[in-house]
């Protein structure tokens, strides 16, 4: 695949995934919203409810929340934060 055709498929999941999480946010999602959270396909309210609850540290993930438990077990996201911070520092 080119750089164009790349560039955009990866600009429509970005889009898709930003959709799929304002969806976990509303409080009363129409019924086909419903069903694909139901079924695991999208984040569902509950699951990412998780993420905005003490102690606000896991649960980061925003399409359907299926690598939650392995980024947790690894600790992706503190261990991403952990190169950001020496990257950044390093360059500022």
């Amino acid at each position: 695949m080119k750089f164009p055709q790349s560039f955009f498929l990866f600009c429509f999941f970005v889009v898709l995934t930003n959709q799929f999480h304002k969806w976990a946010h509303e409080t009363n999602p129409n019924k086909t919203v419903q069903f694909i959270q139901n079924v695991g396909s999208v984040l569902s309210s509950k699951i990412h409810s998780l993420h905005h609850g003490p102690p606000f540290s896991s649960n980061y993930c925003i399409t359907c929340g299926w690598l939650n438990p392995l980024f947790e077990r690894i600790q992706f996201f503190q261990n991403l934060k952990i190169i950001l911070e020496k990257v950044l520092h390093k360059t500022a």
